[in-house]
């Protein structure tokens, strides 16, 4: 609690010195509606170049993982809590409920709480197609250890725009894995990731 309170005093003080790092560079970051404003979820929109923070009730709880896109012009297409993927409409994405299987999953009711444990990129010359990269921890009962990296693909030009997951938890790394730390970098090019 007193990392949060941190960032949010810092951000509101060097928002000159803050640049987003998401498509169309919109955080949304929280516990979940339970808790309330301001504790709940925190809307961090860094679209106009200065930090605008806001709060929002969405029936999805956030917990650690957390991962959002928006479009070009800074509207919301869709966001993970690490257990499903719920769309613009804030309701469950077609085909995006039971990401990343693990007897895990079901034993947190506030999203998973893995840091960094769900990337969105999008698809390689692609207008409407995004990847998930998404992971969680495996080796009960410890749980410190991932064994899959997973992939979804998701489509926002189907359901009238909300977007369906076309196929999901595809294996795309099995190994011992440390849980979470999915980060990615935009190469110099201004197109690539890694």
């Amino acid at each position: 609690m007193k990392r949060i309170i941190f960032l949010l005093i810092y951000f509101c003080f060097n928002t000159g010195l803050v640049k987003g790092q998401g498509i169309s560079n919109l955080w949304q970051v929280g516990y979940g509606s339970y808790w309330g404003a301001p504790y709940g979820h925190t809307v961090m929109n860094f679209q106009s170049g200065n930090l605008v923070i806001s709060f929002d009730s969405l029936e999805m709880d956030i917990n650690r993982t957390s991962a959002n896109i928006s479009d070009n012009t800074g509207n919301l297409l869709f966001y993970t809590n690490g257990y499903y993927i719920a769309d613009a409409s804030n309701d469950t994405m077609s085909n995006g409920d039971n990401i990343s299987p693990t007897t895990f999953i079901n034993q947190f009711a506030y999203g998973l709480t893995v840091p960094q444990a769900c990337l969105i990129l999008p698809f390689p010359d692609s207008s409407n197609l995004y990847w998930l990269f998404h992971s969680t921890v495996d080796n009960a009962p410890f749980y410190n250890r991932a064994h899959y990296l997973y992939t979804s693909l998701i489509d926002m030009n189907v359901n009238g725009g909300l977007g369906a997951v076309l196929n999901k938890n595809n294996v795309v790394l099995q190994d011992t894995l440390n849980p979470g730390k999915i980060t990615a970098c935009k190469h110099a090019n201004g197109v690539d990731w890694g």
